[in-house]
Formats: C-alpha cells, sequence, structure tokens
C-alpha cells in the first residue's frame, strides 16, 4: 500500500526520518548528528522510495559526521570507520562532477569515462561544513586517498594531486548546492585564493538566485586555529549583506572588539533569530579584578536591543567567558527587553564589579524562563597579601532570578560542586515550587528541597571531588531513591 502513498505523503513522511541524535562526547560544548539510517533504509525498497527519500537523505549529508568536525584536538588514527564512511561519502559526490570539471585534472591521471550518477545529489544539500577532512593533507592523501578516489586509480594520484583534486571538489561543491539552511565553519581554510572562491560562490548560484538568503543557522568556531581578522570580516559582511533569517547563531571564541563589532552587525541584521550561543575567548577573560577596558560584551547586548522596525523574540541565550564588570548600564539593559527567553545559560561569566542595579533589573524581567544553567567562575582574590580562590556567584541576581521565574522554571542546572553559598539554595525551596528537573551542589538544603518542590522528579547532587548523588522518581506520588547517572552526561 506504501507504494500508492502520494508523493507529498511520502515526502512528508521520510522528512520526520531525519532525525537530530544527541553526541554527549564533550560536556563543554555539545553537538548534533544528524542520523540517517532510517532514511537509507527507505532508498532500498523501491525505486519510487529511492525517488522520493534520496533528496532528504542528501540535504544534511556531512551533519551525520557533525562530530568528526568538531573534534578538532583529538587525535585521527590513521584509520577509522567513522572517517572512512565520509571519505565514501566524498567519492559519491565527486562523481557528480560533470565530466567538463574533470577534464582540468586529467594530467593527474583521474579516469572521467564513469557513467553519470542516478541523482546530482550536490543538488540536494542543504547544509555545509567546512572542516579539516577536506583540507588537511595527512587525511585527504595519505590515510584516505584510496577511498574517496577508488574509482581514478589512485595509486596513480601523486599527493599533490589529490590536494588539487579535492580543493576542485570542494569548489564544485560549494557552486552548485542551493538554498542553503545550515552553514557552519569550525575550520579555518589557510589557502586565501580558495577561501575567497569559496565565499564568493556562497552568494551567486547557477540560477542567479542568492543561495543564502533563506539561511537558518551559522556556526563559527575557533577551537585550534587563529583566524585571520580579514576572515572573519569577510564572513560576517557576506552574511549581513545577504540573509536576514537566521534563527540560530553560534559563535565561539570571540577574541578582539573588531570581532564582536562584526558579529553585533550580523545580529542587528537578523529578524528572527531564536537561538544564541557566544564565547569569549579564555585568553580575553578580563581579570575580574581589573576594569572591564575593552569591554568586548558592549556591542553584543546592544545588538539584541529590539527597535521599532525590529522585535527580537530570542528564546535561547547562553554566554561563555563573558566579563559584566563596568558594563555600560544601557548596553547590559538590552537583556532586560528580551521578553520571551525560555532558556538562559551562563557559563564561566565574571561578575565581581559588575553594576548590580542593572544586573538586578534584568533578573526581574526574567519571568519566562523554563530553563536555567550556572557554572561559576574561579576568580582568585588578595587579602592581607594571601591569594585565594573563591566562585564568582553574583547571590543577588540568582534569588531575584529565582524570585521572577518561580513560575515558569523548571529545569536548574548550578553546576559546582561546594555549596559556598548557602543563602542562594535556601531559596529553591522557598521560590522554584515548579522545578522537574534540578542539578545542585552538595548542600544541608536537600531534604527541604526534596520535600518542599512537588513536581521534582530528579534531582543531581555534585560534591567537590567530583562525585555525585542521584535521586529519582517514577511519579510524584512516590519517594525518592538513589539511582545511577552518568557524571558526563547529567545535562
Amino acid at each position: 500500500m506504501a507504494s500508492y502513498l502520494l508523493s507529498d505523503c511520502l515526502e512528508k513522511i521520510f522528512s520526520y526520518l531525519l532525525e537530530e541524535e544527541e553526541e554527549l562526547s564533550s560536556k563543554e560544548c555539545k553537538t548534533k548528528n544528524y542520523d540517517l539510517t532510517n532514511l537509507y533504509s527507505c532508498t532500498l525498497v523501491s525505486k519510487h522510495w529511492c525517488r522520493m527519500s534520496t533528496p532528504i537523505l542528501y540535504s544534511y549529508p556531512f551533519h551525520h559526521f557533525r562530530r568528526l568536525s568538531y573534534n578538532l584536538n583529538d587525535p585521527l588514527f590513521p584509520f577509522s570507520y567513522k572517517c572512512y564512511n565520509y571519505y565514501k561519502l566524498i567519492r559519491t559526490l565527486l562523481n557528480c562532477m560533470f565530466q567538463y570539471e574533470m577534464k582540468g585534472v586529467n594530467a593527474y591521471h583521474v579516469q572521467t569515462t564513469l557513467p553519470s550518477p542516478t541523482f546530482n545529489h550536490i543538488s540536494f544539500i542543504r547544509g555545509l561544513i567546512v572542516d579539516k577532512l577536506m583540507f588537511e593533507p595527512q587525511e585527504v592523501c595519505i590515510y584516505y586517498k584510496e577511498t574517496w578516489l577508488s574509482e581514478h586509480h589512485p595509486e596513480r594520484i601523486s599527493t599533490e594531486a589529490a590536494i588539487k583534486i579535492m580543493n576542485r571538489f570542494v569548489k564544485f561543491l560549494f557552486k552548485n548546492c542551493d538554498r542553503l539552511r545550515i552553514l557552519e565553519f569550525p575550520y579555518f581554510i589557510k589557502s586565501n585564493e580558495l577561501f575567497d572562491d569559496l565565499m564568493d560562490s556562497l552568494t551567486k548560484s547557477n540560477n542567479g538566485e542568492n543561495k543564502i538568503s533563506d539561511l537558518e543557522e551559522f556556526y563559527y568556531s575557533n577551537y585550534s586555529n587563529v583566524k585571520p581578522i580579514k576572515t572573519i570580516k569577510q564572513i560576517y559582511s557576506i552574511l549581513s549583506n545577504n540573509t536576514s533569517t537566521l534563527k540560530s547563531l553560534y559563535n565561539d571564541d570571540i577574541n578582539t572588539v573588531e570581532t564582536a563589532n562584526y558579529l553585533s552587525y550580523l545580529i542587528s541584521k537578523q529578524e528572527n533569530l531564536r537561538r544564541i550561543v557566544l564565547s569569549k575567548s579564555l585568553k580575553r577573560l578580563d581579570f575580574p579584578t581589573l576594569p572591564n577596558i575593552e569591554n568586548i560584551e558592549k556591542s553584543i547586548f546592544k545588538s539584541l536591543k529590539p527597535s521599532p522596525n525590529r522585535k527580537v523574540d530570542l528564546q535561547v541565550l547562553e554566554f561563555r567567558n563573558f566579563c559584566f564588570a563596568n558594563m555600560d548600564p544601557n548596553a547590559l539593559n538590552s537583556l532586560s527587553l528580551l521578553e520571551n527567553l525560555r532558556e538562559l545559560k551562563l557559563i564561566n561569566c565574571s561578575f565581581i564589579k559588575a553594576k548590580k542595579s542593572s544586573l538586578h533589573y534584568w533578573a526581574v524581567n526574567l519571568t519566562r524562563l523554563e530553563t536555567f544553567e550556572f557554572k561559576p567562575a574561579i576568580i582568585t582574590i588578595t587579602n592581607s597579601n594571601i591569594r585565594e580562590s573563591q566562585l564568582d556567584i553574583p547571590q543577588e541576581f540568582l534569588v531575584q532570578l529565582f524570585r521572577s521565574s518561580s513560575v515558569t522554571l523548571t529545569k536548574l542546572v548550578l553546576d559546582y560542586g561546594f555549596d559556598q553559598n548557602i543563602q542562594l539554595t535556601k531559596q529553591i525551596p522557598l521560590c522554584l515550587h515548579s522545578l522537574t528537573y534540578l542539578v545542585m551542589p552538595e548542600t544541608i538544603e536537600l531534604t527541604p528541597i526534596l520535600y518542599s518542590c512537588p513536581k521534582l522528579v530528579y534531582v543531581l547532587v555534585l560534591s567537590i571531588d567530583a562525585r555525585y548523588s542521584a535521586y529519582c522518581r517514577s511519579s510524584l506520588d512516590q519517594k525518592f531513591s538513589k539511582t545511577k547517572f552518568p557524571y558526563c552526561s547529567y545535562y
């Protein structure tokens, strides 16, 4: 009967099989991969199903390997099953290159008389990831050349030739994909000429239309490479001038005021942002006892401010390594205008010397939060020539946040092991009666919390020595019991 379903019905059904799967390999930076197993199975049912499911299967093919792209600090073994499958994908896409595109590589003994593929898979692609697996010579030419060039006599192709073939393929890929929805840059392309070609092709599709005009997600990371400001300017300028439809924006390692200004301009041009995750470089985290001189955060905060011509409906906001010291009150007050914020994460942020009145005003307006995650920065304080470390916990701000979100907050994560501030944890049973999920430091307030928060079903208690205790119950009318829970994946 499935063969008689209308094509539109089948396409809708197959679209639900493009599933996102959480990757918990890194607690600090989770990534999402697309699980394509079920979709691939659909292509094997019949010719009709293959024709309908293949465009969806190849809409985000690189995201099936997204974890590989972001684990740049993890060593790549000479042979990895995941990498092997990645280069099998490259082999499939390489066959989509037109014959005239392959003529330029005849000098490298590449066979160009292969039969045309059934589909032009590249035309289906809606998400691109610029990663090291396409540009690092040892991966491209030493470990996996036999895989992605298996149909072109790889034994005859030198290392230099393989690099040129891959570069030609990447140019073809960027030129011929269309209507992109997701674009990610976890890797810095060292060749200026190649980078310029790729950037030019982002806005020049074959039919004359802007291929990133409908872009919804943009990720820019700088895990292990120092990217020139020219590169950052070029990427942000292209995005700012060609798209206003971003829903999700991720930017890692903001390290200069100039970078922050380009980023702020991009944010100000967007009309539909729902999620922003921004991380300041750890090298640029201002010393908490000194003035925040450069104030990288200022322009970013101001770019989030709504205007008569631009409504900001941000729902998820995450700041990492940000410094709130000596912040311009107008900039900080811009955060107070984000009326629909549902999820807020403040990770390793510095609040010492922050203007308490502005922080309080922001907390007063956080009335719709459903999820709040807080991990304090560790600061060093000198008293009587004795240096000691302590957690930077803005008590008044957090207490007011609990009170403002007392009705809506269902998930709370306080990610530190020592209850340095008992007054804060005392507020949990007093204010947060809607909590269902709680991660908190070891505290004497645990018993009152378990009895005073009637909707709680899971509690994880952290200790200073990285141990933990977990409590859960399957229904609200049951008592809590201890359970096992892996520490590395608690949220």
